[in-house]
């Protein structure tokens, strides 16, 4: 047991609190709105798949960003309505 301890790796955090400060710099959280046929989806496919509807939409998200020039081909699909300014 001493010698696991003598082996052991340094900790990257001195304590849980700054550590989990890290975590929150690390990942930005974004809210947005849906529409509720596609809420609904994303629940059904994290269902299916067995995982949380936050992996389901970074997945989707990754995959969109890798497969298509945004900044050249713009958006598509039906905007959410805006108030007015």
């Amino acid at each position: 047991m001493e010698a696991r301890k003598r082996n052991a790796r340094p900790r990257k955090y001195a304590s849980a609190a700054e550590r989990q400060a890290a975590y929150r710099d690390r990942y930005a959280v974004i809210e947005i709105r849906l529409v509720k046929e596609t809420a609904d989806t994303l629940d059904r496919l994290a269902s299916d798949l067995d995982t949380s509807r936050n992996e389901v939409v970074n997945s989707l998200i990754n995959f969109a960003l890798l497969n298509r020039n945004w900044f050249t081909l713009g958006l598509f699909g039906k905007r959410l309505p805006r108030a007015e300014d």
